[in-house]
């Protein structure tokens, strides 16, 4: 008979396990039909592939990966479109103010991560009599405590105290009360100190190592280091990020782009990922969220970069971009400076060149500043306010009027991003997106270039980053500048700056970098971390962390085309309510003893 889990979510039923059918690859497996409890914990083999099971429930929507695939009509979120770099074309509830315990992402999440919790759970009671070598084992229940631990603290950034099943319960204990925040975040660092004391859990693993993807130490101590920041014990969470690279973890020094691509996902930046395979729910969706209709296989661009994000974007020297120092006013022949115009006006200076005479006129209509267009250099003339910024911008967002190498119909060819739309087919070869009549930034990264090795749209297998050793780098000058030794704190940042190719900060002579002091060092910390971890769900928890999602939500944000014309508006509620998730309905229902967060009881 097919094996179950009781899900501490009372309403799900954990998938199942993993059988002796998989190759060698991690996860790459196949459900089994049926085996007992009894033949799964019976030898080494099935508990290996137990194990397995605990990662595999990463690979859902709501943990790991972006989006579902096509076949998935329920699932239109992501945790990377709720925080500053990304919008969704779904709008997130808690952006138009509808965050309640009934919304569909608070039940689907909690009930993800408590499959995992599950998972993890039903190993940790039952590999310590599974007969195998000691020194495996011991290192089989260190990644489950991992894995357990990775998983309450995804829950407890965003709920705030849930509770807390560490192995085996009893059907009473299904109805726990909630612990405070702050004893999850302890019983993480608990389960994570285990995983670093285990002499059996390698540091880290080689790039082609059978075991390349399994929890690491390098990745047990990152993670800590992680929770330490939410406690605020910034000593400690040094001391974890530094042993990190003690651990032979390093920042890879090529192009920023090709870090993201399938050569690089085993290299030494890369501390704790997803490993994908092209198979149906074991690969990664985001080459199809991110992509546009004329990437491999037809995306649907249900993800973009925000474009106040984008406008974020640094010149390479440091200095704050302003668009105003493209397009600045010119009063004697009645120009208004850009951030003056109107954002149907200055549509104007975004269009392509040679425009035809029926579209100049309909832009006219709309009440585009057509005086203003160059025919033949529209195009050039907006084409420097993005080359001369951040590398890294052009690296991840493709930009008005750039090229994509895309692939339609199984044909590769170069389209450019262009407006007005004209066409995807020759002659024209224009991008062509889900949102036709929006013009929207769309993601690079991770989205394919022709067809690269692709096999099927929606199941890429380059592996998705989770923790990589420039988030630690990053996380570590925080740490270190929350101590208030931020002169120390500097030459951290700048090795990713430096990767980057983009100005250090404290360059001598140059004004725009130097660092006036902590808070301004913990801001170009916050814009550090969103310009190169974008597009990989890691910047919301810094968000929620550092409580700075009103200052965007708050503040004229939503939904821009280039030209900051607004689709849809953002709004923040005065109480921060939406720094916590409300705890789904579902689950009170079930459990008297779930408490509701503040402000969703009205």
């Amino acid at each position: 008979m097919k094996k179950t889990y009781r899900i501490f979510s009372l309403t799900v039923l954990a998938a199942s396990l993993f059988t002796a059918g998989c190759s060698n690859d991690l996860l790459d497996c196949n459900p089994y039909d049926a085996m007992s409890s009894g033949v799964v914990w019976s030898n080494e083999t099935n508990a290996d592939q137990a194990v397995l099971g605990v990662y595999q429930a990463m690979m859902s929507s709501y943990i790991a990966l972006i989006g579902g695939p096509s076949s998935n009509t329920t699932d239109s979120w992501s945790i990377e479109s709720l925080g500053w770099t990304t919008d969704a074309r779904a709008t997130p509830a808690w952006a138009t103010n509808n965050l309640t315990p009934t919304t569909s992402l608070v039940e689907l999440y909690w009930k993800a991560h408590y499959e995992g919790i599950a998972r993890a759970n039903d190993c940790l009671v039952n590999l310590p009599n599974v007969p195998m070598d000691s020194g495996k084992k011991a290192r089989l229940i260190a990644e489950c405590k991992f894995l357990l631990a990775y998983y309450y603290y995804r829950l407890n950034a965003v709920f705030g105290g849930v509770p807390l099943y560490i192995g085996q319960t009893s059907a009473e204990d299904y109805k726990k009360e909630r612990p405070t925040e702050e004893a999850v975040w302890r019983k993480i660092i608990d389960l994570l100190t285990d995983c670093i004391n285990e002499p059996n859990l390698p540091n880290k693993y080689a790039s082609g190592n059978n075991d390349y993807g399994r929890i690491t130490k390098g990745a047990a101590y990152a993670l800590r280091g992680k929770t330490y920041m939410w406690t605020k014990e910034w000593d400690l969470a040094e001391l974890d990020f530094k042993n990190v690279k003690s651990c032979g973890y390093s920042l890879y020094q090529g192009d920023y782009k090709k870090l993201f691509k399938r050569e690089n996902e085993q290299c030494d930046e890369m501390i704790f990922s997803a490993q994908c395979y092209n198979k149906l729910w074991l690969g990664n969706f985001t080459n199809f969220r991110f992509g546009s209709h004329v990437s491999y296989g037809w995306g649907w661009n249900s993800y973009y970069p925000n474009t106040d994000f984008v406008d974020s974007f640094e010149y390479a020297d440091g200095r704050p971009f302003s668009w105003d120092d493209y397009f600045p006013a010119d009063p004697e022949n009645g120009i208004p400076a850009y951030s003056s115009m109107e954002p149907t006006q200055r549509r104007v200076y975004f269009l392509r060149n040679n425009m035809t005479a029926s579209e100049i006129s309909t832009h006219e209509r709309w009440g585009v500043r057509m005086d203003l267009y160059l025919p033949d250099g529209n195009e050039e003339r907006l084409a420097a306010a993005y080359e001369t910024r951040d590398p890294r911008l052009m690296a991840t967002i493709i930009t008005p009027n750039s090229e994509f190498l895309g692939c339609v119909n199984d044909v590769e060819n170069t389209y450019w991003m262009r407006t007005p739309y004209r066409g995807y087919a020759a002659p024209n070869y224009d991008i062509e997106t889900d949102t036709k009549t929006l013009y929207l930034y769309l993601y690079r990264k991770f989205v394919a270039e022709g067809k690269e090795g692709m096999i099927d749209r929606d199941y890429s297998d380059i592996d998705v980053p989770l923790i990589r050793y420039a988030d630690v780098l990053l996380c570590l000058a925080e740490s270190i500048n929350e101590q208030g030794r931020t002169s120390e704190a500097i030459p951290y940042i700048n090795e990713v700056r430096k990767r980057a190719g983009v100005a250090e900060l404290n360059t001598p002579g140059n004004p725009y970098v130097q660092v006036s002091g902590q808070d301004d060092l913990r801001k170009r910390i916050q814009k550090e971390r969103r310009w190169e971890l974008c597009g990989e769900a890691v910047t919301y928890f810094d968000e929620v962390r550092c409580r700075t999602l009103a200052d965007y939500y708050g503040n004229g944000g939503g939904k821009k085309e280039w030209w900051g014309m607004v689709n849809t508006a953002y709004s923040w509620p005065e109480d921060d309510r939406f720094y916590r998730w409300p705890i789904p309905q579902s689950e009170i229902d079930q459990n008297s003893n779930l408490s509701q967060n503040p402000f969703y009881n009205e």
